[in-house]
Formats: C-alpha cells, structure tokens, sequence
C-alpha cells in the first residue's frame, strides 16, 4: 500500500509537465483515508476469491518514513473501522528517532502485529555527521532498547562504512550490525555506502581518481579509459588497520555461526526459531563483511599503484 510517493516525485513531474500541480497536494501529504480504503479493497478481494481458504492478509505500508503523527492517523482509523482484528502484519518503514513515539501509540495487544523497519544505519558519530541523519548515537541505543522490549517484531538496516570512515569507525558500526543480529527479526546489510547520484563528487578530487585501460576486441581493437573512484579516503596506513579489523570481524562472526548451528543441532533445543533468526542475520553479516574485505583490498592495491606507492 502506498503512502506517499516521494520516491518517484521526479517520474511524476515528467508524466505531467506543466499539470504537476494538480497531483502535488496528494503526494505532498498523507492520506491515510485513501491507505484504509486500500487495506479494506485488499482484505475484500481476499476474501472473495479465496473464501474459507483464507489464512491471513498482511500489509506492507510503502513510504520513505512513518511519522509518529501519520501512524497515529493510520492506527486510529485502522482501530475504528475494526481492522486490527482482521489484518495479519503491519509493516512499515521509519527512523531511529521516531520509534519510540511511535511505539508507544500501539497498545499492548496488537503490538506483534507490527513489523517496524528501522534504518539504523550507523553508530559512528562521525559516519552519522557524514550523512547528515540529524540523530545521534544515543538515540540508536535507545531505539533498540525499545524495539527490543515492546513486541513489537522489527527488522533494522546497518551500513558497515562510509568513504571518510577509520577502523574505529568501522568497529562501531559492525558491533552494532552484531547486536541487530542477536537482537532483530532480520538484519539487513549494506558493507559500504553506496547511493547512487550522491554527493560524492562534490567531496572527491580529481586526484583520487585513477584510470584503467580495457582493451575490447570485437570487430577492432578500442581501447577506453575507465574512471575508478574509491570507496575509501583513508591512508593506506588506516586500510591496512580496516582490513585487519574485518578479517577479524569475519573470523568471530563464522564463530558465532558455528556456535548458533551447533546449537541449532540440539535434541533439546527451546527456541528453535529464534536461533534460526540469528543464524539468518550472521549470514548477512558475514556476507556484508566478505565484500567489505574485497572493497577495501581493491582500494588498497589501486592506492598502491597511485599516487602514495
């Protein structure tokens, strides 16, 4: 179900030109009356064609970030219209910040209906200040406490580095993907920033960059010069301490694999499930980590050839 249209603004403003106007108001704000009106559609058209077949209707709620304000419109009609009972899942996405606002509008009972995604991001300071994510550190602590204590299921996203990041840097940010993996319903992770159309070449000189020569041989020979830009802006000093760190990282997380397996094998094991959630997020986590190594050693040996050989 979608919310608002923020990610698409610019597709809207082609299809419509000079007539955008007439759309802006909608997209601009939320609608919670029409995202109701699309749930009970979902939930009639279910029910019509699967009848007594019909287990559970979940819904995913698709926008940039849920508002504490706007999930507040959201529950309330939701609750009104008697759809809480009826309704399997409730995802939605938000920030760090909100959480706990938002947290505290659902009542106790149908908190496990919700799945809250949360983009945690970063637990460095300076990678939070690098992208200007206007919270801090304490407030991702915070977040996790109350996600973790409320009922609510959630799902969290972690990026290990940034371009400016340091060893220390990476340290926190992957003992924060850690505790997501012990502590969330799933672990998404990213091992470096990677927006397409950023900022970066606002940051980057042209001396970073370094040129490869590809020789194509189809009809003729051509050969073209291919930009590489780093992904990294460390000395060669620090990649060295970064790559140290992630080998480490790699090793003690395919530990805690192993640990999580083993106890995965056990006759007598209590809570299976939650075990297999760890197990699915350290995968993650170590396939985050795995590209992270490949990244940086890439950046290292074409910082070797460059300019600090």
């Amino acid at each position: 179900i979608y919310c608002s249209m923020a990610r698409i603004v610019s597709e809207y403003q082609k299809i419509y030109g000079n007539s955008f106007h007439l759309v802006k108001e909608r997209l601009a704000r939320f609608d919670h009356d029409r995202v109701v009106d699309d749930i009970k559609s979902a939930l009639n058209y279910f029910k019509r064609r699967l009848g007594r077949h019909l287990e559970r209707v979940s819904i995913t709620i698709v926008d940039d970030t849920m508002t504490p304000r706007n999930f507040e419109l959201l529950y309330n009609s939701l609750m009104e219209d008697g759809l809480m009972d009826e309704l399997g899942y409730i995802k939605f996405q938000t920030r760090p910040d909100m959480v706990e606002r938002i947290v505290n509008l659902i009542d106790t009972k149908y908190r496990s209906k919700f799945i809250i995604d949360v983009g945690l991001e970063f637990l460095s300071s300076k990678d939070l200040t690098f992208t200007r994510r206007g919270y801090d550190k304490a407030t991702i602590l915070r977040a996790i406490d109350v996600l973790k204590s409320s009922g609510v299921r959630w799902t969290a996203y972690v990026i290990l580095s940034t371009p400016f990041s340091r060893a220390e840097d990476l340290k926190s940010n992957i003992d924060l993907a850690l505790e997501v993996a012990f502590k969330a319903d799933l672990l998404r992770c990213n091992p470096y920033l990677l927006e397409e159309n950023n900022a970066l070449s606002l940051i980057l000189d042209e001396s970073d960059f370094t040129w490869h020569e590809v020789v194509i041989d189809c009809v003729k020979k051509v050969t073209v010069r291919i930009p590489y830009r780093p992904r990294f802006k460390s000395s060669l000093e620090e990649l060295k301490k970064m790559l140290s760190l992630v080998e480490d990282f790699i090793t003690l997380t395919s530990e805690l694999r192993g640990l999580v397996m083993h106890s995965l094998r056990e006759e007598n094991l209590v809570d299976r499930k939650e075990d297999l959630v760890k197990l699915v997020n350290l995968e993650e986590l170590l396939s985050a980590l795995e590209r992270l190594k490949k990244a940086l050693n890439e950046d290292y040996i074409e910082r070797v050839k460059g300019k600090e050989i």
